[in-house]
């Protein structure tokens, strides 16, 4: 019905904003407030207004930089892990370890399921006690299982908006995987980390997790998304110089592997930094490009957007009015 509908769509946008949806809520109820409304006072009402348009336009761009490649990478990982642990068991000289380790690999599929279902509670309590079992029993790898459960609780609570005890099970795996030498582990938990900096707004740390992950990063597929969300915390720190080298960065793998999504994506991040350092000639190509990358992904409201942004450049490159702001443009799902 369209009010479940709704309220699936409020429940997702709370997960996004995290502790900026109480803003969002309170802008909203401001909007619908008879004496104000009735003040008949531009200025407030286009701040209001002005508040929950960029407060949408946060859940977009989070809506559509959320890891979905990350989350397929873990999935991917999950799978190989299961299987590899499957067979080791299965060669195994004590049956409970096999037994065991199947159990770990259907506690793993189970939290899965349940985050593909949006049960987020469910995926972490089934995570919680798929850990406290594993720490119990006589596990083969049993501290490199429980990384992996800990990556698939710090996931689960992550999509649940529970911010720091996201980060507090990733950076359990993260000590795990330094402690051990694991490389694919530290590859795994130093991306996790930085998607939950980031999303706290602690961009400086995301960076600094994100940087150390594209040492031990073999995919230029995962170097182009890197490049990308490293320059898009620069971005949001002020540092446009980086912005736009980590844009650059990203775009020209994205143009090596004929990703369009991807090609789209950076030249926004480099658009809207070059925007800002009033390099308007470079945003204005920067942007006609993502135009076109938006027009072969048939994205409309992508195009309305840029078309807009591109508008308000050309002016300001004319010497029409004083740069105030880069427009903020929500990127495409890889």
């Amino acid at each position: 019905s369209g009010t479940s509908t709704k309220a699936a769509s409020d429940r997702t946008v709370k997960q996004l904003l995290g502790e900026l949806y109480a803003d969002k809520q309170y802008l909203e109820d401001l909007m619908k407030d008879a004496s104000l409304t009735s003040l008949g006072n531009p200025e407030i009402n286009g701040l209001v207004s002005g508040g929950i348009s960029y407060l949408d336009k946060r859940a977009d761009f989070w809506r559509q930089q959320k890891p979905i490649y990350a989350r397929k990478n873990e999935q991917k990982q999950r799978a190989l892990v299961g299987q590899g642990r499957q067979a080791k068991a299965a060669g195994s000289k004590e049956k409970s370890d096999e037994q065991n380790t199947q159990f770990v690999t259907d506690g793993l599929r189970r939290i899965e399921e349940a985050v593909e279902e949006e049960e987020y509670e469910r995926a972490v309590k089934i995570g919680r006690n798929l850990l406290r079992k594993v720490e119990e029993k006589p596990v083969a790898d049993k501290q490199k299982l429980t990384g992996l459960v800990c990556s698939a609780i710090g996931s689960a609570l992550l999509d649940a908006n529970q911010l720091q005890e996201s980060l507090d099970m990733h950076m359990k795996d993260l000590a795990l995987a330094r402690k051990y030498s694991w490389e694919e582990a530290l590859d795994r938990a130093l991306g996790n980390v930085g998607r939950v900096k980031a999303r706290l707004g602690q961009f400086a740390e995301a960076i600094e997790a994100w940087t150390e992950k594209s040492t031990v990063c073999h995919s230029e597929e995962e170097t182009m998304w890197l490049n990308h969300e490293i320059g898009r915390s620069y971005f949001e720190l002020g540092n446009y110089a980086a912005a736009v080298a980590h844009g650059d960065q990203s775009l020209a793998l994205a143009k090596e592997l004929s990703n369009n999504e991807w090609q789209l994506n950076a030249s926004v991040l480099i658009a809207q930094a070059q925007a800002k350092q009033t390099n308007f000639a470079e945003a204005i190509r920067s942007y006609e490009h993502a135009f076109a990358c938006a027009e072969k992904e048939n994205a409309e409201s992508m195009q309305k957007d840029i078309r807009k942004a591109l508008s308000e450049v050309k002016q300001l490159f004319s010497g029409k009015q004083r740069l105030s702001f880069a427009p903020q443009i929500a990127t495409p799902v890889c």
